[in-house]
């Protein structure tokens, strides 16, 4: 059976999850992941660790990132 590409894209989006134990499904390593993990109609929010520094994307888009410390370093206007 063929994959429309909706269920490709949720196959590649779960091959590229972080988290396996499902805590943090939406938790990724490459920043092209989150932004469609949190793309309609994928999901809303998603969430990048890279080197400590936390990049939470909400619709696409990044809207916080936090420093290794939990300390919020940027916020979309």
């Amino acid at each position: 059976m063929e994959l429309n590409e909706y269920e490709q894209t949720k196959a590649w989006l779960k091959a590229n999850q972080v988290s396996s134990d499902g805590s943090r499904d939406s938790l990724f390593n490459d920043h092209r992941h989150a932004i469609v993990a949190s793309s309609d109609p994928y999901g809303l929010f998603a969430e990048v660790i890279s080197e400590g520094t936390e990049y939470h994307y909400c619709n696409g888009e990044l809207h916080i990132v936090y420093d290794e410390k939990g300390n919020e370093i940027w916020r979309i206007k």
